[in-house]
């Protein structure tokens, strides 16, 4: 967890993405910090690039569940 928070950082794309899935979720035995997380999402996603696209795609999963959940409450 260390590593990922240097790097992630240090401004590496990877390693944002990667803390940010750790937060949401609460992996490696860390609490579980949503607004942390999607905070960590966000920033890899304004870096994103061919290579590094994975956050982009869970934000939109992400707002896809949340408009789901919304339209199915309606």
């Amino acid at each position: 967890m260390t590593w990922y928070q240097k790097a992630a950082t240090l401004g590496k794309t990877p390693a944002m993405f990667k803390l940010g899935m750790i937060m949401w979720k609460g992996l490696l035995g860390q609490p579980r910090s949503p607004r942390d997380g999607l905070l960590w999402l966000k920033r890899a996603a304004d870096q994103a690039d061919e290579t590094n696209q994975h956050a982009l795609h869970e934000l939109v999963r992400k707002h896809d569940d949340d408009f789901m959940v919304s339209f199915v409450a309606d």
